[in-house]
């Protein structure tokens, strides 16, 4: 009995010869990525070599190896040296992370960050408490009492705030909804250094009244909270746009001083 393949070599090689590198490297992607769920495989199992792959699918071992690499990049597959390629862990986290650099270097793009954050938590906050048992809320309780015990200023130490936010959201037992929430938590904070924004300066009131909320179990009230604690960072990432201009960011083009001067020879 022959060995599955992953597709028939006509079928992508047609394809192939009417498209660009590119689109023929997006066939061999899906091709993979539909053989991996079309036999069910799991994290760990084993996939075809890449000289295999080039043969079934018709192309080169080079589209081939660079296929590979984004899907490795997604976590779709696992390059083992001395092995092979295995089925890896998809991750939400490197997606995010392409997105336009120039989100860490303006105060726009932390007020878009923001906004994502704010429609992502407010709406699964609400999913999340349906599910919330005694030992979620004394977790959630026992950070904001470290907050309380360390804050300077008010300002809450980012890997609690990091924690507490993750902790809001394990009931739902979702991957993919924790990696988005980290993920945008770390893309904040990263974009709030890279514009030097201390913020949050209410923030241990604020997380103990997400508790409190949670604790009470009403859906209105907890919708509030999270809004509040968003608002608030918005309100201090507005003053402080006011108070920290950056022409230099905002509007690159207008204010350019290094350009060569045409007229001089």
């Amino acid at each position: 009995m022959s060995s599955p393949t992953l597709s028939s070599t006509a079928a992508i090689g047609r394809a192939g010869t009417r498209g660009r590198k590119e689109l023929l490297g997006t066939q061999v992607e899906n091709r993979i990525r539909a053989y991996i769920a079309e036999r069910g495989l799991i994290e760990g199992d084993d996939l075809p070599s890449e000289g295999q792959i080039a043969t079934d699918l018709g192309v080169s071992k080079s589209t081939v190896r660079e296929s590979v690499r984004r899907l490795e990049a997604l976590g779709h597959i696992r390059v083992v040296h001395g092995v092979g390629l295995r089925v890896g862990k998809f991750s939400i986290r490197p997606v995010v992370r392409a997105l336009p650099y120039d989100l860490l270097d303006r105060t726009r793009g932390l007020t878009d960050i923001l906004e994502v954050r704010t429609v992502i938590e407010e709406n699964f906050l609400v999913r999340s408490a349906a599910h919330m048992t005694e030992a979620h809320l004394a977790a959630l309780e026992s950070i904001v009492a470290q907050m309380e015990a360390t804050s300077s200023g008010g300002e809450v130490d980012p890997h609690l705030d990091a924690a507490f936010h993750r902790a809001l959201y394990e009931p739902i037992d979702n991957r993919l909804v924790m990696d988005l929430i980290s993920t945008f938590w770390e893309l904040f904070d990263s974009a709030r250094h890279a514009v030097e924004f201390t913020s949050n300066f209410r923030a241990v009131q604020e997380h103990r009244e997400i508790v409190e909320a949670l604790r009470e179990g009403d859906e209105q009230r907890i919708r509030t909270a999270i809004r509040d604690h968003f608002r608030q960072l918005e309100d201090e990432l507005a003053r402080f746009t006011l108070e920290h201009p950056r022409p230099d960011l905002l509007h690159p083009a207008e204010h350019r001083t290094d350009e060569p001067n045409q007229e001089q020879s």
